[in-house]
């Protein structure tokens, strides 16, 4: 009889030896590492005395006791031991009472905090959120510190920078590329919210066209931007004026008309045309910033990416006509006035 066998080798007795050094290599790697870690992890926490630093703080005496009471509760259930003597390290706690707000400093072996709190009441809030920081070596503030329980009404109450908002219209002129170049006045109207060196420039329309005049043999060119988005930069932000530059993107379409002859005898139009994104490029200067009237003078670059596809007619037939596409650029000057200024 012959004894088959399969293409599979089983991995033998060398093979388990080795996976058997193997694991147990793993096992004393780990077991080293644990060990190396139990230390830290079974440290003793220190035990704490509280003082107040009475060289600096301004609560009233019968307040003083009540506040360290508090503030020790806080480093109990952190972790820490609080005593009166027989302490391992001693932080000093001060207040400085200014109206309503109490600025709260604890100083000790272990570095110093600092908070405020918007009165007595605040205060356990805020010994909360450092009694963690102390224990945990995390930075006053970090959100690690912070729960539902201990949110002060400082981190509740939002700071907001000031913004000035008005509506605007802007008139002026300028220079529409394509076969050739047309000269177009321009009139837009917009949105800008200002803060002293930032502005967000909203254009809910910006209108360019020429004179085409009326009937046949006349030319002429539009460019037309439904919304624009763009971002300023003021380089003398806290200044009664300042220059200002930027960019952003806009939509919007742009046509391009060339005709000529009479429709009796002989007549031939030839149109490009396209719409799309737009990249812009803006620079100006702003007047009487503090003040409730603004005014500027705006300088406004459109590269639109897109180009104008052609379309052509003759009479009588001649096939000859615009062919290709077309790529038509943009740029005007206008002064615009501001409107409804609001500041909050």
């Amino acid at each position: 009889m012959v004894k088959q066998t399969s293409g599979y080798r089983g991995i033998g007795v060398a093979g388990y030896r080795a996976i058997a050094l193997l694991t147990a290599a793993f096992l004393v790697v780990a077991a080293g590492r644990a060990g190396a870690q139990e230390p830290a992890s079974q440290a003793a926490p220190p035990v704490i005395c509280l003082t107040i630093d009475a060289t600096q703080d301004t609560l009233e005496l019968q307040d003083r006791g009540p506040a360290l009471i508090l503030l020790g509760r806080e480093f109990t259930q952190s972790g820490w031991r609080v005593v009166t003597q027989g302490c391992t390290e001693t932080y000093a706690v001060s207040h400085v009472v200014l109206g309503r707000w109490i600025t709260v400093r604890i100083e000790g072996p272990r570095g110093v905090r600092e908070g405020r709190a918007a009165g007595l009441e605040d205060l356990p809030a805020l010994y909360s959120q450092m009694a963690r920081s102390f224990v945990t070596g995390k930075p006053l503030g970090s959100l690690d510190l912070i729960d539902r329980d201990n949110v002060t009404e400082a981190q509740t109450t939002t700071k907001r920078v000031a913004v000035d908002t008005f509506h605007y219209a802007r008139l002026g002129g300028g220079v529409l590329s394509g076969d050739r170049t047309y000269a177009a006045p321009v009139f837009g109207l917009g949105y800008r919210a200002e803060f002293d060196t930032f502005a967000l420039d909203v254009a809910y329309l910006t209108y360019q066209v020429t004179n085409q005049g009326a009937g046949y043999g006349t030319s002429g060119a539009s460019s037309i931007a439904l919304f624009r988005i763009a971002g300023l930069h003021f380089f003398n932000g806290k200044k009664q004026a300042s220059s200002y530059a930027g960019g952003g993107l806009s939509w919007g379409w742009t046509q391009i008309n060339h005709s000529s002859g009479a429709y009796s005898s002989s007549y031939s139009s030839s149109t490009w045309a396209g719409s799309g994104l737009r990249g812009e490029v803006t620079g100006g200067y702003e007047f009487t910033r503090a003040t409730r009237a603004r005014t500027f003078v705006q300088a406004d670059l459109v590269l639109p990416f897109y180009r104008l596809a052609a379309s052509s007619y003759s009479y009588p037939k001649t096939g000859a006509g615009a062919q290709g596409t077309l790529y038509s650029a943009s740029l005007t000057i206008s002064v615009g006035v501001g409107w409804h200024r609001e500041r909050d």
